[in-house]
């Protein structure tokens, strides 16, 4: 390959080592979630692997949760990949990875499958978080002004739920009533008025 102008041997080698899709010809749709994205006009999208049978943009679908119940979803977008760009399509058969929008709380390890004959894959579990963080009130000498005012709890609980949208290694718990570290808030000239944004309970990561 160092002397060939472009990838083309290296695709040659892909086609001839990694085998085709296999799939049971007439066999109900199977997609398996593999993992999630988010969009702020889509949000939540989940990233599949399509099993067996087809999926098309418009149709419906059983829902196969992770608790064993089955919902009816309509598929409101579908989305191929094509080079570095994620494009709009009407259908997709068995190998194709697809991209769905329209089911806001779908996770990894669901399957979505014929409505008529509804065959979950094996879940995939997704480990806990491994790593724990609190974030309190701030009290540092910004705190109050207007260096400080993008890192308020609030802001900070906001972006936090933007990301948990196409993340599933976060977890994220809020504390209802305000916890202050080192004892009572301090009143000082600048700060900002108790009940405020830079006044809001803690968060635990």
């Amino acid at each position: 390959m160092p002397d060939s102008e472009n990838l083309e041997p290296l695709f040659d080698v892909l086609r001839e080592t990694v085998p085709p899709p296999c799939y049971e010809p007439g066999a109900p749709l199977q997609a398996h979630v593999t993992n999630l994205d988010a969009s702020a006009y889509l949000g939540r999208i989940a990233l599949c692997r399509i099993r067996n049978g087809t999926i098309s943009r418009g149709q419906q679908a059983a829902w196969c949760r992770r608790d064993g119940s089955i919902e009816r979803v309509k598929i409101s977008e579908l989305y191929l990949t094509e080079a570095l760009d994620r494009v709009q399509a009407d259908s997709a058969g068995p190998g194709d990875i697809v991209a769905i929008a329209g089911i806001p709380d779908i996770m990894i390890g669901e399957t979505l499958a014929d409505v008529d004959d509804p065959r979950p894959l094996p879940l995939i579990t997704v480990d806990e978080p491994a790593i724990s963080m609190t974030i309190g009130v701030n009290t540092s000498p910004l705190a109050g002004l207007t260096a400080a005012a993008k890192v308020t709890a609030r802001l900070v609980r906001d972006r936090l739920d933007r990301e948990l949208v196409g993340n599933v290694s976060l977890a994220v718990a809020a504390d209802r009533a305000p916890r202050y570290l080192g004892g009572p808030r301090p009143r000082r000239a600048g700060a900002g008025r108790a009940g405020g944004d830079d006044a809001p309970g803690g968060l635990r990561n």
